[in-house]
């Protein structure tokens, strides 16, 4: 069983006044769904449990599980996916589920790119647990908040070799932060949490093998990881090239993979995905530099996020292009016309690119 110290999506209902959110994210909503499931136990009824009594020697827990029934965990680096020999197809329905049954909403779902979009949900997971707190329960949770917002990207695709399907999830992180002293609040983006990811795969890589889990016996689980492959190390690397009409990076991959780990590198750092075309092996992407939005008045982003002019919601708007070179692909940055960019917001995107691809 897993720690719930990280996750924690149960809130109370509660009226709050709208924030100010930064550019390509949508307003917050509360909804009244998010609500705990409560329940009470009495101080007899727990001293009333009796442990079960012990069979032959203590089972140990398996400890970071990489792999359950058909399902395991492959990584490369901070990035880490779940591999499936099941098809997208029947995959499908099951991760959908499996975040319905944690209180998240979609906001977008396309079955046909394989793509799930959640709503911003609170993760109420670091809120002081006292005695307090626990006594008095919903009530006393109206008048908390974790200043905290959680959004996932998952992604179900077909396997590399046409074959079974690749799982991914990326985190996108909100936190609420005071901007002056009379106690007004905007919200800012938080860097993606790799711990965050890495408990959802897991619990995801469990409740696709739901039979395997519930019928195991006793030190089965154990037997189960012993004989299971090991993670997935693939020793790709990525630099930025010098000497190009526009920003580029090299990746010591073959570009069927650099493909899923740029979308998910994307998806980790923040961009807006608009269009994804496998064939051409681009992506157009919305991106706004935050130094440049640091140069510009204290109002940049809210003055961006409400734009009218078609001129000022181009801004920031890439196509990121994949090709193969040799054993390995190259990565160029290019304006929305395939024109080569070599600005120095190119040349940012291009490093992000580099940090999440490096390893």
């Amino acid at each position: 069983m897993l720690p719930d110290d990280k996750i924690d999506y149960g809130t109370a209902s509660r009226k709050v006044q709208p924030l100010d959110v930064p550019p390509d994210l949508t307003q917050l909503a509360r909804d009244n769904r998010y609500a705990p499931q409560a329940g009470t136990v009495s101080a007899s009824a727990l001293g009333s449990v009796k442990p079960a009594a012990a069979t032959g020697a203590a089972a140990t827990p398996t400890v970071a599980i990489n792999q359950v029934g058909d399902t395991h965990l492959a990584r490369m680096g901070q990035q880490q996916w779940l591999v499936s020999p099941r098809s997208p197809e029947e995959v499908w329905p099951l991760v959908r589920q499996f975040f319905l049954d944690r209180n998240f909403k979609f906001q977008k779902e396309d079955a046909a790119s394989g793509v799930l979009e959640t709503d911003w949900i609170e993760n109420r997971a670091n809120l002081p647990k006292d005695l307090i707190r626990s006594t008095i329960g919903q009530v006393l949770d109206a008048f908390y908040d974790s200043g905290l917002r959680d959004r996932f990207t998952i992604r179900v695709l077909r396997g590399a070799d046409g074959k079974g399907s690749e799982i991914y999830v990326a985190h996108h992180g909100l936190e609420e932060v005071y901007i002056n002293r009379d106690g007004n609040t905007t919200w800012t983006n938080r860097p993606a949490d790799p711990a965050l990811e890495t408990e959802l795969l897991t619990r995801l890589m469990q409740a696709l093998s739901p039979t395997t889990v519930a019928a195991a016996p006793a030190g089965a689980a154990s037997d189960a990881a012993a004989s299971a492959p090991p993670v997935v190390q693939v020793a790709g690397k990525a630099r930025v090239l010098s000497g190009q009409a526009g920003a580029t990076l090299e990746v010591d991959d073959g570009l069927e993979r650099t493909w899923r780990r740029v979308g998910l590198a994307l998806d980790r750092t923040g961009f807006t995905v608009e269009e994804r075309d496998r064939a051409l092996a681009t992506y157009a992407v919305r991106y706004v530099d935050p130094k440049v939005a640091a140069q510009d008045s204290p109002n940049f982003i809210s003055k961006l996020f409400g734009a009218k002019d078609p001129a000022e919601l181009a801004l920031g708007r890439y196509r990121i292009v994949l090709k193969a070179a040799g054993n390995g692909t190259q990565i160029t940055v290019q304006k929305p016309n395939g024109d080569p960019d070599n600005s120095e917001s190119a040349q940012r995107i291009a490093q992000q690119l580099v940090d999440e691809l490096k390893y």
